[in-house]
């Protein structure tokens, strides 16, 4: 019979759990500082995108946001040229010991729903949320089933 596992080693594991999730967390949070300690990017984007109304923007802003889960407050501190590659590093652990949250699943899906754009034929490594939003200002293409 299997002698009982002391309540001090649950506690123990406890206490090492909540520890492997501060420090990751905070790892996190570096990674986000560059983008958090910026100001309003507002200006950027009507520099880049003159003809794009503040509306479309932000609402490219939004999937982007919440694809990759940028708080709202920090969504406009996105810049045109950020790569969402860079983004999608910034979320998860550079050694991939764990699984990402389907990012880029998630903004294809809410891309082809919205604007009616498949990304993949478009996708490149320094793909940014400008050229998202490039994209979703041609015309939209009709579908081949």
């Amino acid at each position: 019979m299997p002698a009982s596992i002391p309540p001090w080693w649950w506690l123990a594991c406890g206490i090492a759990l909540a520890l492997l999730i501060a420090m990751t967390e905070r790892a996190r949070r570096l990674r986000w500082r560059p983008v958090h300690c910026r100001g309003c990017q507002g200006r950027a984007w009507r520099r880049a995108f003159p003809q794009a109304s503040k509306a479309d923007i932000r609402r490219v802003l939004a999937l982007v946001g919440e694809a990759f889960g940028v708080a709202p407050r920090h969504r406009l501190k996105l810049h045109p040229n950020d790569r969402l590659l860079e983004i999608y590093r910034m979320n998860n652990p550079p050694r991939g010991w764990a699984g990402d949250a389907l990012e880029f699943e998630t903004l294809h899906a809410a891309v082809l729903t919205q604007y009616r754009i498949d990304l993949q034929p478009l996708w490149h490594d320094s793909f940014t949320v400008g050229d998202l939003l490039s994209a979703a200002q041609r015309p939209p293409t009709p579908f081949r089933s």
